[in-house]
């Protein structure tokens, strides 16, 4: 894959998670500055957006593959 973004670790909290992009630690502040009422669905679903229409902005004809994966919620 090109880029990565989301948390490493196998237990974590959708509303503060330990969050990684690429291959760097990052702060969720730095993601999403109104952390008041965040959760990392969101969160994802905004960078994947970014991610798609950064690309089609920049190479229309390239095609690309996302992986946007939801875990199950207990």
């Amino acid at each position: 894959f090109d880029k990565f973004y989301g948390f490493l670790q196998g237990e974590t909290d959708q509303f503060h998670p330990e969050l990684t992009r690429d291959n760097h630690h990052i702060s969720r502040h730095l993601s999403r500055p109104d952390t008041a009422e965040y959760h990392f669905s969101e969160d994802i679903v905004d960078q994947s957006m970014g991610w798609v229409r950064d690309l089609v902005s920049v190479r229309p004809d390239r095609p690309f593959f996302l992986y946007l994966a939801f875990g199950a919620m207990h």
